[in-house]
């Protein structure tokens, strides 16, 4: 898979983290506020609230939602108010403190259980939940994760037959993402959540290693444009591979057959 690795010796400092979890704590009260103000995060909201309905029927069996990577929670709070359980996993301990929060200002605190961990899962939490999830959620994470085949291996071992997993990452073949890569060679980084990167991904190619660990695919939508307020008037509705910066990919646990 097509990919671009990071820096492999970071400094830190207050405003120059040096680890994701740090970034992400000093970012989590920014970014929660980002799904009210930005228009690529509108817009990622609504694909990702659209899939998510369509897909809760994965729960109606008793399956739970895994958030992991969930931030704030903002993309699993709509599953807990629908009365399924549901549990959000994340590094940033900040991140998981505003879930908590807002999880309970929403009323749903009870159908949400936030955990702190870092991908691949730690052995004890593969074996509570392996098996057990209709709905996995990931969205903006598999960018900042060294090893993301064996995070999607365990994603498969973790849903239930029939279980499906909903992924957004970085489409590398867009224009915008290829400046990125420039810019990235040329420019001081300093608290970028750049810095952190380690992947962006070809859509094909994420897709063939996914069917190569058993998924079966489902849906691709390319998504975000860059500078979205201003390029949104000259490009519309359009979103095409190499214009959006994001690629939302389903895909499911094939069911044994009856």
């Amino acid at each position: 898979m097509d990919e671009v690795r990071g820096s492999a010796e970071l400094t830190g400092s207050p405003s120059n983290p040096n680890t994701v979890e740090e970034h992400f704590n000093q970012a989590a009260e920014q970014f929660g506020q980002n799904y009210q103000a930005k228009a690529d995060f509108h817009e990622r909201q609504r694909i990702w609230q659209r899939v998510i309905g369509e897909s809760l029927d994965r729960l109606a069996d008793g399956g739970i939602c895994l958030d992991l990577g969930c931030g704030d929670g903002t993309l699993s709070r709509s599953v807990a108010a629908k009365g399924f359980q549901t549990v959000g996993i994340d590094q940033s301990d900040k991140m998981l403190s505003l879930a908590r929060r807002r999880a309970d200002e929403a009323g749903v605190g009870q159908w949400g259980t936030y955990l702190h961990a870092s991908l691949p899962l730690p052995v004890e939490l593969e074996t509570c939940y392996k098996g057990k999830a209709g709905l996995i959620l990931c969205s903006s994470v598999l960018e900042y994760v060294m090893d993301y085949e064996q995070v999607l291996a365990q994603f498969f071992r973790l849903l239930k037959p029939g279980g499906r997993l909903i992924l957004s990452v970085p489409n590398r073949s867009s224009v915008y993402r290829i400046m990125q890569r420039i810019c990235r060679l040329l420019l001081p980084l300093r608290s970028s959540y750049l810095r952190h990167q380690r992947h962006q991904f070809n859509a094909s190619d994420l897709e063939v290693l996914l069917e190569h660990l058993g998924y079966r695919i489902s849906r691709r939508t390319f998504f975000a444009l860059p500078l979205q307020r201003v390029s949104e008037k000259a490009f519309g509705r359009y979103r095409g591979q190499l214009l959006a910066t994001m690629v939302l990919v389903v895909a499911e646990k094939p069911a044994p057959p009856c």
